[in-house]
């Protein structure tokens, strides 16, 4: 089956700092995707690819197999600074950019309404942009990007600068619109809402992919083992800690926790981890070894602690 989007072999470059190097991944219809980096990965430089904004300076982005001339609007897109006109009514406006796109008058004030329906904006078809508030705002943007029938929709940061409550509406919102013929590809910093909004990641790190797979696979690659003990451990047990195989970083917590990010083997290095406080003659009062997406992205893209 042709993926919605594939990303095949793309590198760009600004003089000689490469931003992406030779990025290749697949984005199946009806997915939603994250893309995760630090500042600097080259998330915003690949957005600005896919979208069309900038060409890479090799590989390939084909949306349903086709290149983006061949595939020209089938690209629905939410930047995060989205802005409206704020003297024209938002059904007007979203009218507007459907008859761009060679809907008639009738047809694009029907899907732009039941669009605005779908996402809670019904009662304020006839308002202006401005009149709205910030999580109205943010509905709004999202209306537009998965407008005109897309193949694939790009959204940065849908969730910046809402409140907890707002962010979950949005995040239910891109679950409840996307459709099985519509693929979703996410940039967000967080990566607690990455975890529960996302079918799949991908990990950039100075352009370079780290990741690619499932929530779960990539974060069953990094189990993370959360110890509480006793006592807080000196400089020297932490260190200790992490020089035991299959300990790829190891953190002490404010709280009293130790979070302690396992490799592949993670039954055995927690094993490792029980015998060596064990042996230590420290107390372990709580153990227990989860997934957290959080730390696998810590794990992949930070730079390793040294060690003695």
């Amino acid at each position: 089956m042709t993926a919605a989007l594939l990303i095949d072999g793309v590198s760009r470059a600004y003089g000689r700092r490469t931003v992406l190097d030779r990025v290749s991944f697949a984005v199946p219809a009806g997915s939603i995707v994250g893309v995760l980096g630090a500042n600097g990965a080259g998330k915003t430089t690949l957005f600005s690819i896919i979208a069309g904004y900038i060409r890479a300076d090799a590989g390939r982005v084909l949306v349903q197999g086709r290149t983006f001339k061949e595939a020209l609007g089938r690209i629905g897109i939410l930047p995060q600074d989205a802005w409206f006109q704020g003297d024209l009514p938002i059904l007007e406006q979203l009218t507007w950019l459907l008859r761009f796109v060679g809907r008639s008058q009738q047809a694009a004030e029907a899907e732009v309404a039941q669009m605005l329906v779908r996402l809670g904006l019904g009662d304020y078809l006839g308002q202006r942009a401005t009149e709205l508030s910030h999580g109205m705002y943010k509905r709004l943007a999202l209306a537009q990007a998965f407008l005109g029938d897309p193949a694939v929709v790009l959204l940065d940061e849908p969730t910046a600068g809402l409140d907890p409550v707002n962010a979950r509406g949005i995040r239910s919102l891109i679950r409840e619109v996307r459709s099985a013929d519509v693929a979703v590809v996410v940039s967000s910093h967080d990566l607690a809402e990455m975890q529960e909004l996302c079918d799949r990641v991908v990990i950039l790190e100075r352009g370079v992919l780290r990741a690619d797979g499932t929530v779960s696979e990539v974060c069953r690659r990094h189990p993370l083992l959360r110890v509480v003990c006793a006592r807080p451990l000196t400089g020297e047990e932490c260190e200790a800690l992490g020089r035991l195989p299959g300990v790829s970083a190891v953190e002490q917590r404010q709280d009293g926790m130790l979070a302690i990010t396992l490799s592949d083997a993670g039954d055995a290095a927690a094993m490792a981890v029980q015998a060596l406080l064990t042996a230590r003659g420290i107390m372990i009062r709580r153990a227990d070894l989860g997934e957290s997406l959080e730390q696998a992205f810590l794990s992949l893209t930070a730079p390793p602690a040294p060690r003695s």
